[in-house]
């Protein structure tokens, strides 16, 4: 027993000393909090940003110049500014960085300090119109990003943003000052707001108001939302960081609000749960409603003990199972159950005689297993109804194809009561919805196949529900459709210009092996257009990010699609950002009137990429580089304006440092565009590399031009999009009852775009306008000989490059993320690192490795198309502890990362991301010279049987000691930065 008390007062005096150590404050630490307490949180004068202290070395910058300097000069405003100050402290090898959010106050006010009497209650600010305000109150409620407070007279949210530091708790008091605005339709304290800690006091959330299905709905059609502690239960669902919750009868969505502890949170992900939080507003259009957690738990309603739930059944092992709920669809081999916990499939076979319908109860036992992600009842399953009732659907979740996306990937993937939009195919007796994305919606078994013949190759929208993800089809038993498609027969002599676009195609010029689905598949169906009367009634417009991508292109730094744009007669194309990755001048080269070098037969358009050096537009001396060019067909002068859009982030700093984009589109279009029309252009089309995944009609340069005028008429008449490789068709109203349309087509040359302006010969103005895709894959077999001569004449040319195998692949790799551990532990052995760190959008695929077959250059150029060279930094691990926690990078380390700011490890980054804002960056960088797919090029050469899933060990060794040239001095380009705010994945 003595030796046992020693050894538990060993371990307790240690214990003491690890905490003690984890809280002890650095020197540079109280160093920096020190100065920082100089800084008033409202100011009215110019302020002491404080150089050396103890040692310490500090420098100050702000996120507004024009109203407080770096050196801490301010000038005052008509009106109250939020100003974000930052200071870097160095001790020693220590460095650390702080922030402070300070209120300017108007140059007519101050405010007094250390007073009240400016203080309002929060009732009083909810009701009063947006402004500058200061209250006092208890959190009572705290997410990643925000906190509640609540004083007497009411409760309102503080939003912090993504970066904040979380230095408060449940129970402190304290004072805010800030700017308020209504988000989701609830009052709040913005970004920016100021707060110090007054007190604290325990917080009693006292009993929730328990909400059910009419409740939440309530909050989607009211004009206001007021904070509430409530109790909801509902079925978890985790997509990423967000946390969702279905609830039964419920048409809106409840969203757990950046959760802090996401781990526990995860553990709940499929089952039924209770939640305890406050409502705090609405998002998505009011689509979610969201909700600040006070805690939550599991949820489980027995019938009696041998009925289990359905929610149970989903989230436990397989095995044998009774449940007890209601049919709510059918179809020819399946039925679908319904408890008050969840949905699930009990599938019954192809040999199956419906023998329940919609409304019955049943009691269904049997062994549950998984089918790819879903969880239902094997064909061996009994049933036996037990009643009758009426079903009532609900409204169906209106979700698009980013959101099914999130849906399907869950495994196992929840049930859910959807309305969807797509083009339908048919393929056999199969009938498939196109979302415009690698997923495809498939109506399982349908009891009428025939009854969708007729809307083959038409947009649909389809309710139903969504049982599973099978390969790459989502299974949807339909309840319901509507046909979309309008026809509108013109009563005027028109004839249809056929603008077509091809964007992102990265590329992807090759057929497959069925020769299908190639570039010349694509300029035969483009030729069937042009072809399908005489009229000479086509445009062809190359919207961006044309050549960048596929081993082909690349080899040949974009010749090679060069050379078959050529052939497929396009008549423009515009800059996008991937065009930047060889150093634009690689491309320009294309368009310089020098047949030597390779040459586009068409112009490149450019209205808004301006060098830095004198502030003029990017162009080639004696070549065809434009802001914009003017196409005639038919009699008609059609004016194509090229723009690249606001995906400056996503470009390589070093090869995007010596320009600049001008992103007031809106400006630009109505200038270029009036002075087309001064020269008699009909037709406006605007082309812009850039768009929003989501809704092609809410991006916001679709939106600044569509109602742009000229002479008393809309001056743009059909825009295209590019960059978020998103299959959309769409259009924007306008005040006159007419209609802007918008296409995308895709990405990697599976689709191309086209808008139909049907026009009146006469006027020349439009009198109809349809947005449509058409799919490369219809074309089958069938394509142009002379664009696929192009390509076959490539291929041999660079036969022995492309050919030479590498190794074989002694596995299929399914997922892109399973190649993860093997390039993070390339990365490390190639670079010697102690930490390698890539953005999850550095890997673009899985290669299309299947086991067996040969790995050559091109799968190489499918996993990782970029030529991104890796950048070694000494870095500390506070440091890059902060930034892989907030960022969208995957890494490996030889070791665990400690937060010790006393420790630094060397970091091998890919140059994208270091060039990032959030990256530590500092002198110690350097670029190896080393190019990221070299690396793991020449590991796969060092195994015989590829297998980077099962064995992800590098075989490599560090190049870096082997070829000492690669450590040469790298120009640090820290004056120069563009602050990367809004960051976009590496599209």
């Amino acid at each position: 027993m003595k030796k046992l008390g020693l050894i538990l007062m060993i371990v307790f005096s240690l214990v003491l000393l690890g905490c003690e150590e984890i809280t002890k404050e650095s020197h540079l630490e109280i160093k920096l909090r020190e100065v920082l307490d100089k800084i008033p949180t409202s100011v009215e004068s110019d302020l002491e940003f404080t150089k050396e202290l103890d040692g310490c070395t500090f420098e100050w910058s702000t996120d507004n110049e024009n109203i407080i300097n770096n050196e801490g000069k301010v000038f005052r405003q008509s009106e109250h500014e939020p100003v974000k100050i930052t200071v870097i402290g160095k001790y020693n090898e220590e460095e650390l960085s702080k922030l402070k959010n300070v209120i300017v106050l108007k140059s007519d006010e101050k405010e007094p300090d250390n007073q009240d009497s400016e203080l309002k209650d929060i009732n009083t600010i909810i009701n009063s119109e947006d402004g500058l305000y200061k209250t006092q109150g208890v959190i009572i409620a705290i997410n990643s990003q925000s906190f509640l407070i609540k004083d007497e007279t009411g409760m309102m949210l503080v939003y912090n943003g993504k970066t904040w530091m979380k230095d408060v708790e449940v129970g402190d008091i304290v004072k805010v000052t800030g700017n308020t605005s209504v988000y989701g339709k609830a009052k709040q304290f913005k970004e920016g707001s100021v707060y110090e800690k007054v007190g604290t006091e325990n917080v009693d959330h006292g009993t929730p108001t328990e909400l059910y299905s009419a409740d939440l709905d309530a909050y989607g059609s009211s004009e206001t939302i007021t904070p509430k502690y409530v109790k909801v239960i509902g079925t978890l669902s985790r997509s990423g960081n967000y946390f969702n919750v279905s609830f039964e009868g419920a048409s809106i969505i409840g969203s757990i609000t950046y959760p802090l502890d996401l781990e526990d949170l995860s553990a709940y992900d499929g089952q039924t749960i209770e939640v305890n939080g406050y409502i705090t507003g609405t998002s998505g259009s009011d689509k979610y409603l969201n909700i600040m957690s006070i805690s939550y738990k599991e949820y489980i309603e027995e019938v009696d003990p041998s009925i289990s739930s359905v929610s149970k059944v989903l989230s436990s092992a397989s095995g044998e199972y009774k449940v007890s709920g209601t049919v709510v669809a059918v179809n020819k081999q399946s039925f679908l159950l319904k408890d008050s916990t969840g949905l699930i499939l009990v599938y019954r076979g192809s040999a199956w005689v419906q023998d329940v319908f919609v409304g019955d109860k049943l009691i269904v036992s049997g062994v549950s297993t998984t089918y790819y992600n879903s969880v239902q009842f094997t064909t061996d399953a009994t049933y036996e109804k037990v009643g009758e009732t009426v079903v009532s659907y609900d409204n169906p979740i209106s979700m698009n194809y980013y959101e099914l996306l999130m849906v399907a990937m869950q495994d196992p993937m929840p049930i859910m009561f959807v309305k969807v939009e797509g083009t339908l195919t048919r393929s056999g007796a199969y009938y498939n919805i196109d979302f415009g994305g690698d997923i495809i919606g498939s109506i399982a078994y349908p009891f009428e196949e025939n009854e969708l013949t007729d809307l083959s190759g038409k947009r649909i929208s389809v309710v139903g529900y969504i049982t599973s993800l099978r390969s790459a089809y989502l299974s949807i038993m339909m309840t319901s459709y509507e046909d979309l498609t309008e026809v509108i027969v013109p009563d005027k002599d028109t004839f249809d210009l056929h603008v077509l676009e091809v964007n992102d195609i990265h590329g992807y010029c090759e057929q497959d092996e069925y020769n299908s689905n190639g570039i010349s598949n694509m300029a035969y169906m483009i030729n069937g257009i042009r072809n399908e009367n005489p009229l000479d009634d086509v445009v062809l417009i190359g919207a961006g990010d044309m050549f960048q991508g596929t081993a082909i292109s690349n080899i040949t730094y974009g010749l090679t699609m060069i050379n078959a744009m050529n052939a497929m007669k396009f008549d423009c194309m515009v800059v996008g950002n991937h065009e930047f990755d060889w150093g634009i001048e690689k491309v320009l080269n294309y368009f310089d009137n020098d047949l030597s070098n390779g040459e586009a037969n068409f112009p490149l358009l450019n209205a808004n990429i301006y060098k830095h050096s004198d502030n003029t537009l990017l162009t080639v001396d004696n070549g065809k580089v434009f802001e914009s060019t003017i196409i005639e067909r038919e009699d008609v002068k059609i004016g194509v304006i090229g723009y690249i859009g606001d995906v400056y982030t996503s470009i390589n700093y070093v090869m995007a440092k010596d320009y600049y984009f001008d992103n007031d589109i809106a400006e630009s279009v109505s200038s270029i565009g009036s002075d087309l029309k001064e020269q008699g252009v009909d037709i406006i089309v605007v082309t812009v590399h850039g768009g929003n995944s989501s809704s092609i009609e809410n991006y916001y340069v679709n939106q600044s031009i569509a109602n742009l005028k000229y002479d008393g008429e809309y001056l743009v008449d059909a825009v295209i999009n590019g960059h978020t490789h998103t299959r959309q068709t769409g259009y924007i109203n306008r005040y006159d009852g007419t209609t802007l349309p918008l296409v995308q087509g895709g990405g990697n040359g599976e689709a191309f775009g086209e808008i139909i302006l049907n026009i009146d010969v006469e006027t020349k103005d439009v009198v109809n306008a349809t947005s449509k895709l058409n799919y490369v894959s219809s074309a089958s077999s069938n394509y142009d000989k002379e664009t696929e001569d192009v390509i076959q004449k490539a291929l041999q040319d660079n036969y022995d490059v492309l050919n030479e195998v590498y190794s074989v692949a002694g596995e299929t790799v399914s997922r892109k993320s399973d190649l993860y551990a093997w390039v993070g532990s390339v990365l490390l052995a190639g670079t010697g690192a102690d930490i390698a760190i890539c953005n999850t959008g550095g890997l673009r695929s899985t290669g299309d490795i299947i086991k067996g077959n040969n790995i050559t250059i091109s799968n190489l150029y499918m996993i990782n198309p970029f030529d991104n060279y890796m950048m070694i930094v000494e870095v500390s691990g506070r440091n890059i502890s902060n930034f892989l926690d907030g960022n969208a990078v995957f890494f490996s380390s030889k070791g665990s990362i400690s937060s010790s700011s006393s420790l630094t490890y060397k970091v091998a980054v890919v140059d994208y991301v270091y060039y990032w804002d959030s990256f530590p960056q500092n002198d110690s960088a350097f670029n190896s010279n080393i190019i990221m797919r070299d690396l793991l090029t020449e590991d796969i050469k060092l195994n015989d049987t590829f297998k980077p899933v099962s064995n992800p060990d590098a075989k490599v060794g560090n190049l870096l000691e082997q070829k000492s040239q690669y450590n040469v001095s790298f120009r640090h380009f820290k004056d120069s930065f563009i602050s990367y705010l809004n960051r976009e994945e590496y599209l």
